[in-house]
């Protein structure tokens, strides 16, 4: 008898280790599965886009790049959401939360006609009218709130197009960071941003190798548009004067941020 005791009280040990690994093995899982992903661009490479994706993620970047016709009429939202999902063959989720959010369902109507447009316009016209927008997460194509969407954090490689020197004009027509931020944060999407009481952030940092970054977390759309304004900074053709007016904009702006004074201000009051 004291033999099967033991031997229960060893039974119900094993179980218990089983079961409080699997317990938090789960929770491990789940906690990875949360962590946003964090991706990568360069502008020695603008051509592969966000680097460092999964599979998964590949196909859904190359399906919102993709043309095609759409032509829908009074169609309920989760069908054409279906609809595309199998014609460009990617996973694509509608947060009910977040269409709640707006007053929406589901079952909400959508008429839409449009030739020979990519995938990713296609799905702003679609889906901008109704305060929606969409975002990559756990890969699989999100549909959600404009105010809901989670922002995706990038870390763009700006050295090559960027300079050290703050003054204008510099070697070549190169930006420093402070003026590439202060133009994409007025040219790209301007009430998103934390300055206008968005919630989208955007710094410079320089690594140990003394490359120049900007660390950008913003709505999926608004990467989309930042990528395609470095892109063309890749090409060199972004003209001179804009350069100027855009540093002497920012010149302006960090005038202000130490003084509180516009340097118009001073001006006049300089007999």
């Amino acid at each position: 008898m004291p033999s099967q005791w033991s031997s229960a009280r060893i039974q119900r040990s094993a179980f218990r280790i089983i079961a409080g690994t699997v317990f938090v093995f789960n929770i491990v899982c789940l906690a990875i599965a949360q962590v946003p992903q964090a991706w990568s661009w360069s502008a020695d490479h603008p051509e592969q886009s966000f680097q460092t994706r999964t599979s998964s993620t590949d196909r859904i970047f190359q399906a919102l790049k993709k043309y095609d016709s759409y032509d829908m009429k009074q169609m309920k939202l989760n069908a054409v959401m279906q609809h595309l999902s199998d014609q460009f063959e990617i996973p694509i989720l509608i947060d009910e939360r977040g269409l709640e959010e707006e007053t929406l369902t589901v079952d909400e109507p959508i008429s839409i006609s449009l030739t020979n447009m990519p995938l990713g316009n296609a799905l702003h016209w679609l889906l901008s009218p109704l305060n929606l927008t969409y975002s990559i997460e756990s890969e699989v194509l999100l549909i959600t709130s404009s105010r809901g969407a989670s922002g995706c954090l990038v870390v763009y490689d700006v050295t090559r197009i960027t300079t050290d020197q703050e003054d204008f004009p510099s070697r070549g027509n190169f930006l420093s960071p402070r003026t590439m931020i202060h133009l994409i944060e007025t040219s790209i999407v301007p009430s998103d941003w934390l300055n206008q009481g968005g919630l989208s952030t955007i710094e410079w940092f320089r690594d140990k190798a003394g490359k120049r970054h900007l660390l950008v977390s913003a709505p999926f759309e608004t990467h989309q548009r930042i990528e395609a304004f470095l892109s063309v900074l890749c090409q060199g053709s972004i003209p001179a004067r804009l350069l100027r007016e855009s540093y002497r904009s920012s010149r302006e702006l960090r005038i202000l941020d130490t003084s509180g004074v516009r340097p118009s201000n001073l001006r006049r009051a300089v007999p």
